[in-house]
């Protein structure tokens, strides 16, 4: 089955009918839609609005074309995605005998008032890393020391073509910030909770933030502003965080633990042990399942669109998308990875053949063809690790724990 058709087995999963639309559509009074410049004339600034969906639809149709061409380094397709390289040459990603053989080569010792919160490496510059922490700020590697937010920052993200730098704190708050000066750029006050979550949609042009206020909701890079604040009466937990799907077209959430957003359909993960998944056009609930026994942590989607991952508090579990749209809440898991009793975060390299698993003290890697465990390293970090990121190719590994400590681990 292509990652086509696994997208559309999720749309199909929708009472709702198709959630994927053509580029052309056509409105309620039976006129098609205009092009997106057309649309864009349209737009006020307001909403989801059709200029918008448009811009995300021919993005999403450019990205599950080149997706197709799974022998082609993925991190060479990203990066051409994003206009950082015009190659899509084979790449050299590490094997997983290089990967067995990685240990740490570097530590840092970072947010010394407290733990380190979140973690997020930049797509290209692989020398650049954010962190967040309880002491409110960030650290970029002695580039800059932030006072962000007047309480913990819970996430960070880098924009990857852009000096911007984003992030999320307990005090409501989403922020925009210039990597290259440090200031602050905007400022977005659209929660009434703490705010847990903010992903960058694959246009580069719009985030997604997540609160415990049980909404989320959809901000304008260009305009600064807040389009819209969504929420659902179905929804009685807050939210934990949030992430796009490598097309945006698919969006996943979890409720007071974390909550992943693609393009047009969504998914949520909760404190209810629920991971929902939700058209965004419609902002409909279109299919839910049970993940872990308690809260859900994370959840992350493969490069190529196929796999989702969560983690929770029995370990790190790996979906097939295709097989959760067919059986919903009966969707039982590809694999459970118990790893050290403890899930905290997990990320797909680009290439989507490894799955790195942060844990209570441990750093793991899997291998998502053979679903066998590439690297173990037991003791990691002294406390909870909180943030695992893999470098261009997996070349390296970097991950954060409430030790305070940022390492680098690679052959």
């Amino acid at each position: 089955m292509s990652v086509l058709k696994a997208r559309e087995a999720l749309v199909k999963a929708s009472a709702k009918g198709e959630i994927f639309s053509s580029i052309a559509t056509t409105a309620p009074n039976g006129v098609q839609s205009a092009s997106f410049s057309d649309a864009m004339e349209l737009d006020d600034g307001e909403g989801i609005s059709e200029a918008v969906k448009v811009k995300m639809t021919e993005m999403s149709t450019i990205l599950s074309k080149s997706r197709k061409k799974r022998e082609v380094s993925c991190m060479s397709l990203y990066l051409a995605h994003w206009k950082l390289s015009d190659s899509l040459t084979s790449a050299n990603l590490n094997s997983e005998e290089q990967i067995s053989r990685y240990i740490q080569k570097k530590a840092f010792p970072v947010h010394m008032a407290n733990a380190i919160l979140c973690l997020d490496l930049h797509p290209s510059r692989e020398n650049l890393t954010v962190t967040g922490g309880a002491d409110n700020k960030k650290s970029e590697q002695a580039i800059h020391k932030i006072a962000a937010h007047s309480k913990k920052v819970t996430r960070v993200q880098f924009h990857p073509t852009q000096e911007l730098l984003f992030s999320t704190s307990s005090d409501k708050t989403v922020k925009v910030w210039s990597t290259a000066s440090g200031d602050n750029v905007y400022t977005f006050k659209d929660h009434r909770g703490e705010v847990t979550g903010v992903t960058l949609h694959a246009t580069g042009d719009y985030i997604v933030s997540a609160s415990h206020d049980k909404t989320w909701a959809l901000h304008d890079l260009a305009l600064g502003k807040c389009r819209k604040v969504v929420s659902d009466p179905s929804v009685t937990c807050g939210y934990s965080a949030a992430s796009f799907h490598p097309d945006g077209l698919i969006l996943g959430q979890s409720s007071f633990l974390y909550f992943k957003l693609i393009d047009l359909v969504a998914g949520t993960a909760t404190v209810d042990k629920l991971v929902r998944v939700w058209d965004v056009k419609t902002q409909q609930n279109v299919v839910t399942f049970s993940a872990h026994p308690g809260e859900v942590n994370c959840i992350n989607f493969s490069e190529n669109g196929y796999y989702v991952c969560t983690a929770g508090g029995d370990g790190f579990k790996m979906w097939d998308l295709r097989k959760v749209a067919k059986m919903s809440g009966q969707a039982v898991p590809v694999k459970h990875f118990s790893g050290d009793g403890e899930g905290n975060d997990a990320v797909f390299d680009y290439s989507g053949l490894y799955l790195a698993c942060a844990g209570a003290t441990s750093l793991e890697v899997y291998h998502t063809k053979s679903l066998n465990q590439v690297l173990s390293l037991p003791k990691a970090h002294s406390k909870s690790l909180t943030g695992v990121r893999f470098g261009p190719d997996a070349q390296f590994i970097v991950t954060a724990s409430k030790d305070r400590e940022l390492k680098f681990f690679s052959s």
